[in-house]
């Protein structure tokens, strides 16, 4: 059903469809879903292409479903242009179901259980007008224009829903030579990160800012794997600062963490 109702745009073989649920946060453009991989096994290769294809197909679908309010939406496609780091823990079962997060960044985390088993950071997409039919009569010339995204998962349109709060750094700027790259937050300011990121982490977490002063350790406080890529996101659109997906683990309690954050973040 899900592929299907993409099929006038893109057709997915069998082996690629491993999509089994999907769920869209459509304010903050996030996606969540359930992955079952291709049990086809032809060729030889260190980790399956089926598997590792699908965790761009899940940012792209993420992308393509914001747009669908658009009345051009059958026009535009979305073209995968690259990407930053892609990890791969442990080899992808069939056998095994998987969850699977994208962030409104371009940063898809893929788990199995509790532990994050992939992930890839920096997934950029080109928006791509398709060609007028030759024959239209609406069509006066056979061009396909088409303007550049930003490493982030959005829409060009900023009327939509889904826009964000630091568009002028997500958007893409003008086409060069048919290509621009990806643009990324840089911290301007950083005198106020550590109590922004704190007052982030309060929020998400429910509790006073009162209570980190305690210096709790994040374990204790209930920040998990999921509820830790949420809090580093929302830290990255608020201040630009791109803190590492283990820094909860590395730097295990808020002082530690706020040390971090002065001599290693802000030092910069």
């Amino acid at each position: 059903m899900l592929y299907n109702q993409f099929s006038p745009q893109t057709h997915n073989d069998e082996k690629y469809r491993s999509i089994q649920e999907f769920y869209l946060n459509p304010d903050s453009c996030e996606g969540h879903g359930k992955l079952k991989f291709s049990t086809e096994t032809r060729g030889s290769f260190t980790h399956n292409p089926y598997g590792i294809d699908v965790l761009f197909h899940f940012a792209s679908l993420t992308l393509h479903v914001n747009s669908s309010g658009r009345s051009n939406e059958m026009d535009i496609q979305y073209i995968l242009e690259g990407w930053e780091s892609l990890r791969i823990a442990k080899e992808l079962s069939a056998a095994q179901s998987y969850s699977i997060y994208v962030l409104r960044s371009g940063d898809v985390y893929l788990f199995e259980g509790e532990d994050i088993v992939a992930s890839c950071f920096g997934i950029s997409f080109r928006e791509i007008s398709q060609l007028q039919p030759a024959f239209s009569s609406k069509s006066q010339s056979l061009k396909a224009d088409y303007e550049s995204t930003s490493s982030g998962l959005r829409t060009p349109d900023s009327t939509e829903k889904c826009n964000l709060q630091h568009e002028e750094v997500l958007a893409g700027g003008p086409s060069q030579g048919g290509k621009s790259p990806p643009q990324h937050f840089t911290i301007t300011e950083n005198k106020d990160l550590e109590q922004r990121a704190l007052g982030i982490i309060s929020q998400e977490i429910s509790v006073n800012l009162a209570e980190l002063e305690e210096n709790p350790a994040f374990s204790d406080l209930g920040v998990d794997s999921l509820l830790s890529m949420s809090i580093l996101d929302k830290i990255n659109r608020d201040t630009g600062a791109h803190l590492a997906a283990s820094v909860f683990v590395s730097y295990s309690t808020v002082s530690s963490f706020r040390n971090h954050l002065r001599n290693d973040i802000m030092a910069r």
